[in-house]
């Protein structure tokens, strides 16, 4: 066929389905688990733009594809993991209506740190509190001027984060401006470095009591 081939569940968008032959384990994760399996739908089909690749492609839930991913671990504040959460939720709806980064391969993100890691149901056997979080926050995205908006997320910076203009150019967003990262101060920046600080994120809520809604306030003063 010139097509592609699409496993999907019978009755429950939800249920999981393991790669057999795949082997991706994540070295600060324990290194001895292997994130074969995911919830949905599986499509094994060519990209548009190189016909002799072929790709498999999970296609599920939003809410599902958020708990499965793995940038926190299980320990981290819980008031950390929502905005987190939030962030990444917002981040690939984005990409997902307002982008056409993947169009031509037929998918919305990729699954590393490109765009987001995205470690599927074992994420969520090995992090419950990504799921808590996520359940948490179900449906919130971060709005400006009433439009959902991109955002970024990064390891840490060296103790201020850098605007969209600095890093990419083009046109200013004011909601991705250059804020002090008080944590981080006397690290080197580990990322991009624009939008949220992952480490001053979590360190806020857990050393000055931030939660979801305070973050939010800042976010917007």
């Amino acid at each position: 066929t010139n097509k592609y081939i699409r496993l999907s569940p019978v009755s429950n968008p939800h249920a999981i389905f393991s790669l057999l032959n795949y082997n991706h384990v994540v070295i600060w994760r324990g290194g001895s688990t292997n994130f074969n399996r995911y919830r949905g739908a599986i499509e094994y089909r060519p990209i548009q733009d190189d016909p002799t690749k072929i790709y498999i492609i999970n296609d599920l839930l939003m809410e599902d594809y958020v708990a499965g991913i793995g940038e926190a671990s299980n320990g981290a504040p819980m008031e950390y993991q929502k905005a987190l959460m939030v962030a990444a939720r917002t981040y690939a709806y984005f990409i997902q209506q307002s982008s056409n980064k993947h169009d031509k391969r037929n998918f919305d993100v990729v699954s590393h740190t490109g765009d987001q890691l995205y470690l599927g149901y074992m994420n969520e056997v090995l992090a419950p509190n990504a799921v808590v979080a996520t359940v948490a926050t179900r449906g919130f995205m971060v709005t400006y001027n009433k439009e959902i908006v991109v955002t970024p997320y990064f390891g840490h910076s060296n103790g201020k984060t850098r605007s969209w203009t600095q890093k990419w150019g083009g046109s200013p967003k004011p909601w991705l401006v250059p804020v002090v990262a008080k944590y981080d101060k006397g690290l080197r920046m580990y990322g991009h470095g624009v939008g949220m600080s992952q480490r001053d994120a979590a360190y806020r809520a857990d050393k000055d009591g931030w939660d979801l809604s305070v973050a939010g306030q800042r976010a917007t003063a």
